[in-house]
């Protein structure tokens, strides 16, 4: 159901919340006065239970978020790639300091693009447990039952968080042996 209501503020200065009403000018009388168009919220107990639509939409988020998950890996091994081909393929060969700052910067991008995977790791955890709270009261069974998060053992998840370590591990190694 709509609820109409009026612009808390005058000249329609909105407080983020939706568009700013226009301001009407009617002329009754030759006097001007001002209206405010009335706003229309959705009142949170007057939306639809609508789960399907819900179960959707967190489905499509649990695809984005695997999606997003190739793409950083896509992005930290070609990063990585550069890096050990700069670092170790160059000729004439670079100088320490050089390949030192090279090797820090593998660390970090290794650690940025690491912490990058573990929110949205747990965004995805969050919504997957979501869905499976829906599919109890809809009648599904795509992800019920499923071990999500540590419980899953040797999950896609903690294959990304070995090759992560790995890889952090190898920069490491490589800032305190130089070869």
């Amino acid at each position: 159901m709509m609820t109409y209501l009026p612009d808390p503020l005058p000249l329609g200065i909105g407080e983020g919340k939706g568009v700013n009403p226009l301001i009407l000018l009617t002329s009754i009388r030759d006097t001007y006065t001002i209206f405010s168009v009335w706003k229309y919220t959705f009142e949170r107990s007057e939306m639809p239970d609508n789960k399907l639509d819900e179960y959707k939409e967190i489905n499509n988020n649990v695809r984005f978020y695997g999606n997003m998950r190739f793409a950083q890996l896509t992005l930290f091994s070609a990063i990585t790639a550069a890096l050990l081909t700069i670092i170790f393929k160059t000729q004439p060969a670079l100088t320490e300091s050089i390949k030192t700052s090279l090797e820090i910067g593998g660390v970090v991008s290794t650690f940025v693009l690491w912490v990058m995977e573990e929110r949205s790791t747990s965004y995805a955890t969050k919504f997957i447990h979501r869905l499976q709270e829906l599919e109890q009261s809809l009648g599904f069974n795509q992800w019920r039952g499923r071990r999500i998060g540590t419980r899953a053992g040797f999950s896609a998840t903690n294959a990304v968080r070995l090759l992560y370590l790995t890889v952090i591990l190898f920069w490491i190694f490589a800032l305190i042996y130089k070869f």
